[in-house]
């Protein structure tokens, strides 16, 4: 059995708390992916999964083994885990088969069947006859083929990858997530993705943790992370949502609601059947559109106009709330110059709660993570 199960674990380095109650059940052969701003946990999380870190409470269960405990501390060496990490990790002295069969080696794996594995792992990952190699002969996507082969090798149940593809570019990195998701499918592996592009995270994971000064905020599938944010830090960091106050929403009892957005009514959607006088509103760049002429929408002013390719990213400030700025998107060549006054139009969104302090409304929209990183 290859699930993974961490109840309550803690972690603290000099009295600063790393990792806070940390509770997550993963499925055997699942793909999880692990998203947080720097500082959040991620690597820490890795680590005590790992065993290159004790835990200073809680329970981390592979199947039924217990692997960490304040009481209990299995060495990396005994856990029958696969690592990926950043750097790759390889040996320079060695050849790419020498890399790959190591831990088959040490294990001490009869040498024909060491080299029939080894070879089916080269192959899988598209390395076919680069055995003989060095690694200072390969290039970055090579290196990090290898270090999968290597993982491959040993067979592992679980699999914890740190950042993967932080070392590669934009165009080796989209070709690398095909070989993960080979790997995936061939090895049947739990895999534990720590990473901090969004893209790789949504586009890879049957489901994807977000993290938080060393807290859970969120455990769920991209589209529902994308969709239905559980608070205000996972909507503003996920696809640079946007959260604005709402007042006087009054659900329909299907999963609608209608709301006061800047003295405006819209529809969006919600959970819960409840009216309450203030929430919040989470939502992205493509729920935002200029209002057709005469109708009523909300008043705003263009500060910024960014060409994006097939798109023109428009920043505009609201004038209620001036420190706020909203984004959408419009075809080139339809671009309002900047300091044109526009009226927008919200065509989807979700609350994500009533206001929970007693700041006022809109100083609650900026709380949490901050304005740097709410737009």
């Amino acid at each position: 059995m290859s699930e993974i199960r961490i109840s309550h674990l803690s972690k603290s380095y000099a009295g600063q708390q790393v990792l806070d109650d940390i509770c997550l059940q993963i499925g055997s052969g699942e793909f999880v992916a692990v998203l947080g701003p720097s500082g959040s946990g991620k690597t820490t999380l890795l680590r005590t999964l790992a065993g290159f870190e004790p835990v200073d409470g809680g329970e981390i269960y592979l199947g039924d083994r217990l692997m960490s405990s304040t009481g209990r501390h299995l060495p990396p060496e005994q856990r029958q885990l696969g690592i990926v990490f950043q750097n790759y990790a390889l040996w320079p002295h060695m050849t790419v088969a020498e890399n790959v069969g190591y831990s088959l080696k040490i294990a001490k794996v009869a040498d024909g069947e060491r080299r029939q594995r080894i070879d089916s792992a080269l192959e899988l990952v598209g390395l076919q006859g680069y055995g003989q190699r060095r690694p200072a002969d390969l290039s970055g996507g090579q290196r990090q083929r290898v270090a999968l082969a290597r993982c491959m090798v040993s067979r592992p149940q679980v699999v914890l990858l740190d950042e993967p593809l932080a070392n590669l570019d934009v165009h080796l990195r989209a070709a690398m997530e095909a070989e993960f998701e080979k790997f995936h499918r061939h090895t049947q592996a739990t895999l534990l993705y720590i990473t901090h592009d969004q893209r790789e995270a949504m586009a890879l994971a049957d489901r994807v943790v977000v993290m938080d000064q060393g807290r859970v905020m969120q455990f769920c599938s991209p589209e529902q992370l994308y969709r239905q944010p559980a608070n205000a830090m996972v909507a503003r960091f996920i696809g640079d949502g946007m959260v604005m106050p709402v007042a006087d929403v009054v659900p329909d009892g299907r999963g609608r609601a209608t709301a006061r957005l800047c003295h405006q009514q819209v529809r969006v959607r919600c959970h819960g059947d409840r009216p309450v006088a203030e929430a919040q509103l989470a939502f992205h760049r493509e729920d935002l559109r200029l209002a057709p002429p005469e109708a009523p929408g909300i008043a705003a002013i263009v500060r910024r106009v960014s060409y994006r390719g097939a798109d023109v990213q428009i920043d505009c400030q609201i004038p209620q709330y001036p420190a706020a700025l909203l984004s959408l998107y419009c075809p080139p060549g339809q671009a309002p110059a900047v300091g044109a006054a526009l009226s927008l139009a919200l065509a989807d969104g979700w609350i994500i709660g009533p206001s929970s302090s007693s700041l006022p409304p809109f100083a609650k929209a900026l709380t949490s993570t901050g304005m740097e990183h709410a737009y």
